[in-house]
């Protein structure tokens, strides 16, 4: 689809939705903080503050959660939502690649800055490299304002996955911006709705400002952004099998400014599971506290599963990944490797109540070097959406579980590459 025809296209979905939803209606003041850790199940709730350092990390109550299952779902999701926007849209990701699926939603992007609303956008520089200038100075020229998170932070990477709309919508989780997204890989995000959706901003405005940006005109300053309402989806769009409404939710972020909160939750849910902790990661390279805490989670009877790719989309990371399983397996955890599409989802599910989406992989680098953001819903029927999509995942995937065997049979060169791959995939 050429650019004249991809710009008609996203003019007649934006005056189809216009005539047909209806726009959304403010919400009372939320609740935050202490009144709603009191209404978590009492052994979750140190997690709960131990995740409230600041406004932005403390858990709502009241918010909709939709688990997205598909690039596709959420390309047709994200488009609705955008030409939906009246006042701005905050959108900030690791990769924006340059296929037909990107230049959608860099097309809506442009339609809406020429409205003039704000539109603010924040590019990995690192990751991003390749892209030629013009790039972002055709997003500048129609309105759109580009914050640049700089590539000579080369071993501090901005691996966060932002977007929010109006103060009414948000999306985080795994999925960048690109067809290995919407066509090719296996991935989980979410649409958020609800109070959370001010502390998603909080850490979209925390970082725009870390970039040099300007201050927003049309959303409330970082320490009190406006929320409220929610954009009506069409009848095709809806989907209440993988929705919760009314869940209490807690968005979390990492630093390599020695904010390890989602590390120290990796390690705070094994040291506290009581039946089983899931966990499915594309890249394992886990600090040595992680794997202490998944040898005690073991030790105290509780049911610990890894589900990682065959194959992975970089070669080093499988012989990287499969250099830790030798030791995890002498813990007693399962390891389950899915075959076909890479799995590119960073899920965590603890004891059926306690779930998590993010972009934080297992991995050294996601856990100290990055900046990354993860959304932890608290619920039993936010957890049986995970727990079926770990499920689904390995049953599509065809997982096969490892074991000491299979390990004890790799050939003395194999087991050399993936003891270099260890040692090298920390700097990737």
């Amino acid at each position: 689809m050429d650019c004249r025809r991809t710009v008609l296209f996203m003019g007649m979905v934006f005056l189809f939705f216009r005539c047909f939803t209806a726009s959304g209606q403010g919400s009372a003041a939320p609740e935050s903080g202490e009144d709603v850790i009191s209404r978590i199940r009492p052994r979750f709730r140190p997690l709960a503050e131990m995740f409230s350092t600041s406004p932005e990390q403390e858990p709502t109550a009241g918010n909709t959660v939709r688990v997205i299952g598909s690039g596709l779902e959420k390309l047709d999701l994200l488009s609705v939502d955008m030409m939906n926007a009246e006042d701005y849209i905050h959108m900030e990701y690791f990769e924006f690649f340059r296929d037909p699926g990107s230049r959608l939603v860099r097309t809506a992007m442009n339609l809406r800055g020429e409205d003039s609303l704000e539109v603010r956008y924040i590019v990995e520089d690192f990751m991003n490299i390749g892209k030629a200038p013009s790039f972002f100075s055709s997003m500048k020229r129609h309105g759109v304002e580009v914050g640049h998170y700089s590539f000579f932070h080369l071993g501090r990477r901005n691996h966060q996955k932002i977007v929010v709309i109006d103060g009414k919508v948000g999306y985080t989780g795994g999925m960048n911006i690109g067809n290995h997204y919407f066509h090719e890989w296996r991935d989980t995000h979410l649409r958020l709705t609800g109070p959370c959706v001010g502390s998603l901003e909080k850490h979209f405005l925390n970082m725009w400002e870390r970039v040099g940006g300007e201050p927003s005109l049309v959303s409330a300053d970082k320490d009190n952004p406006a929320i409220g309402g929610e954009f009506p989806l069409p009848d095709s769009l809806l989907d209440s099998k993988n929705t919760v409404e009314n869940a209490i939710v807690q968005i979390v972020t990492g630093s390599p400014a020695g904010e390890y909160q989602i590390k120290e939750g990796y390690i705070w849910m094994l040291d506290n599971a009581s039946d089983h902790v899931y966990i499915q990661t594309p890249y394992f390279t886990p600090p040595k506290d992680v794997l202490a805490a998944m040898k005690r989670a073991v030790e105290r009877g509780v049911e610990v599963w890894l589900i990682l790719p065959e194959k992975s989309d970089m070669g080093i990371v499988d012989p990287a990944n499969r250099s830790y399983y030798k030791e995890c397996l002498s813990y007693g955890v399962r390891i389950f490797e899915t075959k076909g599409k890479f799995d590119h989802s960073k899920l965590t599910l603890c004891d059926d109540y306690l779930s998590c989406v993010g972009s934080a992989n297992l991995d050294g680098r996601s856990l100290k070097k990055n900046f990354e953001i993860n959304t932890y819903v608290y619920g039993s029927e936010a957890a049986a959406i995970v727990r079926d999509r770990i499920l689904s995942g390995m049953a599509e995937g065809n997982a096969t579980e490892v074991t000491m065997e299979m390990v004890g049979n790799w050939s003395a060169g194999r087991k050399i590459g993936n003891a270099l791959a260890r040692m090298l995939a920390p700097q990737l």
